[in-house]
């Protein structure tokens, strides 16, 4: 029963913590540049929202890239790897 009642207590102070950001969270507001230029042109705000689409893509674009690149490394080095102790069994 003892676990049951940790869980509760955790969830509980979970919940409050949501709540409490939710609560006392102020509106978020662009700096003065930014709106005054959505104020006059409504395309900048869509040329900001690909902006930071595109900020947000970057990391897992080059994560991805840097892991297929170490995992051919890793392929090549391990047939490299075979071929030799096949060489080396055969002679």
């Amino acid at each position: 029963m003892k676990p049951l009642n940790s869980a509760i207590r955790s969830f509980r102070s979970l919940i409050l913590a949501v709540g409490m950001c939710i609560a006392f969270a102020a509106p978020a507001s662009a700096c003065p540049n930014c709106k005054a230029t959505n104020d006059d042109d409504k395309r900048a705000a869509q040329g900001y929202m690909y902006s930071i689409l595109f900020m947000i893509g970057m990391p897992a674009t080059l994560f991805t890239g840097f892991g297929i690149s170490f995992y051919r490394m890793t392929k090549r080095a391990a047939a490299a790897a075979e071929a030799e102790a096949i060489d080396a069994g055969t002679e």
